[in-house]
């Protein structure tokens, strides 16, 4: 993982196509030098990712570099959440 970054991985209930609710999971990274912030707050950057799979191991917070490592980790080196 990214040193100076600590990293916390999520999970929260949404709904289906088939109106069912599931477990879904994420992650939010904080920089542990926030230089960037405006009155103490982080400024954040939020992306999602595409459709990637149909089973839970699909799930890309599930992963060992939390999908698309190499992108979030310049702005969490920016000093963005």
């Amino acid at each position: 993982m990214l040193s100076g970054v600590t990293v916390y991985r999520i999970q929260y209930t949404s709904v289906d196509l088939d109106g069912s609710v599931v477990p879904v999971t994420g992650f939010v990274a904080f920089p542990q030098v926030n230089y960037r912030a405006k009155d103490g707050k982080f400024l954040v950057v939020a992306y999602a990712h595409g459709t990637i799979g149909l089973f839970s191991g699909c799930a890309p917070s599930n992963g060992p570099m939390l999908y698309a490592y190499y992108a979030w980790q310049a702005v969490s080196q920016r000093g963005y959440a």
